[in-house]
């Protein structure tokens, strides 16, 4: 039985990717510090290494030299933008540092591929949208930074190792699952707050990606003839006025209250031709997405 080990595997979208992985028949490990992640997500069949922080050299090695994975997710990351603001250092130990135990490790403990979760943030905001993989990667703030340096050292690193890697860059991700407190996603933020709010005009727009659909571009990546720098999204803009407006149409109204204009990219969409001709593209449309994200929450 094929092994995979997934760093991030007790969070919102490593956990999908764990039930996905043991449904193909996988043996899988996973590994996680639970500073976001939940013990409710994880799949009683894999095998769970706890508390284990990224950071950790010592037990990083430990776990790869026990579980011998050929395959490794690397999911666990910093991702909170305001936060790798207010403390870059501590976004850099974990996003770089964190990320190059799992990359010396997996090559060590005799990996024979990695797959990268990074971020659509590396790209710059004058890119055109939607985005490919081509355009400038400038990012605009510490967080994009630390993504792209992952990225980096992944290529340069084991460009002559002999072990294949994936970067995959995935637009905005919701789904079942997602926590809708701190930095949470949109979708989930509409869904867990009694009131939620809307910042400036709402016509800002992003490309809102369903989890299932992630994860099946992960298990695309898997294959031998997939390496490279991936986008996963739909290429479809929606704005958060128009997101709001179709959660309403299946939940039913709610009062929405108006923020203070911030800063951040008025439009954000990725291009996924690269993907697509490889033979994965969205199965899920935003209602469709929308409405079991909705009926999750109403469960939970």
């Amino acid at each position: 039985m094929n092994k995979v080990l997934v760093t991030g595997g007790a969070g919102f979208i490593g956990s999908h990717l764990v039930d996905a992985l043991i449904n193909h028949g996988y043996k899988v490990g996973i590994i996680d510090n639970l500073s976001t992640g939940l013990k409710t997500n994880l799949n009683p069949r894999a095998e769970f290494f706890e508390r284990v922080d990224v950071r950790d050299k010592e037990k990083i090695l430990e776990i790869f030299k026990k579980f011998l994975p050929e395959y490794v997710f690397h999911l666990a990351a910093q991702t909170r933008l305001r936060r790798s603001v207010e403390n870059p250092v501590e976004d850099a130990q974990i996003n770089i540092i964190g990320s190059l135990n799992v990359f010396n490790y997996a090559k060590e403990g005799g990996a024979k591929k990695i797959i990268l979760f990074s971020s659509a943030g590396v790209y710059s905001s004058e890119c055109n949208v939607p985005t490919a993989e081509i355009e400038e990667v400038k990012p605009f703030s510490p967080y994009g930074a630390s993504k792209l340096a992952a990225e980096i050292y992944l290529r340069t690193s084991f460009f002559n190792s002999g072990l294949d890697s994936v970067i995959l860059r995935p637009s905005n991700v919701y789904g079942p699952r997602q926590n809708s407190e701190g930095e949470a996603g949109v979708v989930a933020k509409f869904l867990g707050k009694e009131q939620p709010v809307i910042y400036g005009s709402g016509e800002h727009t992003r490309d809102y990606i369903y989890v299932k659909d992630v994860v099946s571009a992960c298990l695309l990546a898997m294959q031998d003839d997939i390496k490279g720098i991936f986008n996963v999204g739909t290429g479809v803009e929606t704005s958060a006025n128009n997101l709001f407006q179709k959660i309403c149409d299946i939940k039913g109204d709610m009062n929405v209250s108006r923020g203070p204009e911030v800063k951040e990219q008025a439009r954000s969409a990725l291009n996924s031709t690269k993907l697509r001709e490889r033979g994965w593209k969205p199965e899920y449309s935003l209602e469709q997405g929308l409405r079991e994200t909705v009926e999750w929450f109403r469960n939970h």
